[in-house]
């Protein structure tokens, strides 16, 4: 009788789990579907993100100051729609790498249309990479990895002698007299200290190592799939997996016990104890580390490998995302042409053509859109080289690599001056641009931080410079003057302001020719300065 309510409450038990799992599964699916294609609302830590950038940090393409002079770290988070730590700092790294490989390229659009069109398949990597997850603790771990050999244990070789000792003395007890025993018992107690002294060490990695279980966990899932993928490192993501399986078969176990000791359960705790006596735990510590260790690069494998399936699904989210946006097409030749171009982080933005067939000079008034008209084009060159996706309806353009000289700030700390950071700005584009490699380079407001003698006649020096070498140089000033001492070297455009009953009104529409307006009185004005300080501007300006 009573077996079988016990067996009732047992099957109910089993099938209440499988019921929630299936809700679970259920609402995850939905809210997957609800937030591909829509614009992210997710926090992070930046430095979180960066840690695998700088594992590669030899290799990217894109330095840190261009990358905060277009705002890229928000542009970042505007594509990051990653389900998992390890997509995020992939998509992170990969929008440092500009590539002129249009087969790598491509092989890039193949796996994002992939995705594109099978939602099926898309949800099921989706739901995979939820369990890997974002947990804060996880994004150290290329860092972890990088430094395994720093977290083995210096003493191994005493610890397995004392596990050994205890082991032996228990055997000899039951084989030979009892007196062993109690030598047991001293090894027990002995090792108990040992144990509750030294394992804080590994506890506190313990739980890196379970997420490096997790990806290679979740790699075998992304291989098992059949993702119909031709995905060149699948195989050696396979061979990689197989060398691995040694390294993750202990933790798994060493986790759990550690899970029921925390849970408070008196017989789990004295069980911890038991096993943790023969110090166990550090000997599969210190041999997954080992194994970790020689196959860090085989490691790296499935780890770039969910990076990368990651990414493109965050990738395909954000096209559907953008109400316009078009592939690139790369030529031979220094001509850039995009057809509504705008930029990505502005709510309803200004569309604009760029039909730039040599070095641009930029002017127009303050506020007037020279430095979004820029950053527009530096960005989608970027984006164009590293996701195969530009933010136009057409996009014509070479492979070349982004500098810029824009957000110039003072820095106290070396006591350098807003023109000595400046010019180190503009030395460090002087002298990266080279015969075997397009450059574009983008400068906003050239030389603003000395006299204007002094910054047009430097000015005019380095684009001259700049005009012969092998880059496309594209410059916003205010200085009119600028554009009339190179006007056989430089194509000119503008932005200008229109004024209508007494206030002031933009369009942000690009337009041929050098601007002849000047709006920073009108400004002071429009802001709502006195009246006094606004008339007395003018009257200097009349007299100038």
């Amino acid at each position: 009788m009573y077996w079988y309510i016990f067996i009732i409450f047992f099957i109910s038990v089993i099938l209440l789990r499988k019921y929630h799992k299936y809700r679970a599964k259920k609402n995850t699916i939905w809210r997957l579907n609800t937030e591909f294609g829509n614009k992210p609302n997710r926090s992070f830590t930046i430095e979180d993100i960066k840690y695998l950038y700088h594992l590669y940090s030899d290799d990217v393409d894109i330095d840190d100051i261009t990358w905060n002079d277009l705002d890229m770290d928000k542009v970042f988070s505007r594509i990051n729609n990653c389900n998992s730590f390890v997509g995020e700092q992939y998509l992170y790294k990969a929008l440092h790498i500009i590539s002129s490989s249009e087969d790598r390229l491509g092989k890039l659009d193949e796996l994002v249309e992939y995705f594109e069109v099978n939602p099926e398949a898309r949800l099921d990597v989706q739901v995979l990479l939820e369990k890997l997850g974002r947990r804060k603790v996880s994004y150290f771990l290329p860092e972890f990895v990088n430094q395994l050999n720093d977290f083995k244990f210096k003493n191994i070789l005493f610890y397995r002698l004392m596990s050994l000792a205890l082991i032996s003395s228990i055997l000899f007890g039951i084989i030979f007299d009892a007196m062993f025993f109690y030598i047991a018992g001293i090894l027990f107690l002995v090792n108990s200290v040992i144990y509750t002294l030294v394992k804080h060490k590994y506890e506190i990695h313990l739980e890196m190592l379970g997420t490096i279980i997790g990806v290679v966990d979740t790699a075998n899932g992304l291989i098992d799939m059949d993702l119909s993928l031709e995905v060149y490192e699948f195989q050696e993501c396979i061979d990689s997996s197989k060398r691995l399986r040694t390294a993750t078969s202990g933790v798994g176990l060493i986790q759990r016990k550690k899970a029921s000791a925390f849970s408070g359960d008196i017989a789990a705790i004295i069980m911890d104890y038991i096993i943790g006596s023969t110090l166990w735990d550090f000997h599969v510590f210190h041999k997954t580390i080992s194994v970790l260790s020689k196959n860090r690069e085989a490691f790296m494998k499935l780890y770039n490998l969910i990076g990368r399936i990651d990414s493109v699904i965050s990738i395909a989210s954000y096209r559907s995302s953008l109400d316009l946006f078009c592939k690139p097409t790369f030529t031979v030749d220094k001509d850039i042409q995009f057809e509504s171009i705008y930029h990505p982080l502005i709510h309803e933005p200004i569309h604009n053509d760029v039909l730039m067939d040599s070095n641009y000079i930029v002017t127009g008034s303050n506020a007037s859109g020279k430095s979004t008209y820029i950053k527009s084009i530096g960005i989608n060159m970027i984006l164009a080289q590293s996701i195969f996706t530009c933010l136009a309806k057409d996009a014509k353009l070479p492979h070349a690599k982004v500098l810029t000289s824009m957000a110039v700030r003072d820095d106290i700390e070396s006591g350098d001056s807003y023109y000595m950071k400046e010019i180190s700005y503009l030395k460090r584009i002087v002298s990266q641009v080279n015969d075997d490699e397009l450059t574009l380079c983008i400068v906003d407001e050239i030389l603003r931080g000395t006299n204007r003698e002094e910054r047009v006649a430097a000015s005019v020096s380095i684009l001259k410079y700049l005009n012969e070498e092998n880059c496309i140089t594209i410059v916003a000033s205010h200085d009119i003057l600028i554009s009339e001492m190179l006007n056989l070297e430089y194509e000119n455009c503008h932005f200008t302001e229109h004024m209508k009953d007494d206030d002031i009104f933009f369009d942000y529409k690009v337009k041929e020719g050098v601007s002849n307006s000047t709006n920073a009185i009108k400004l002071l004005k429009h802001v709502g300065f006195p009246e006094d300080i606004v008339k007395h501007a003018e009257d200097i300006v009349s007299v100038m």
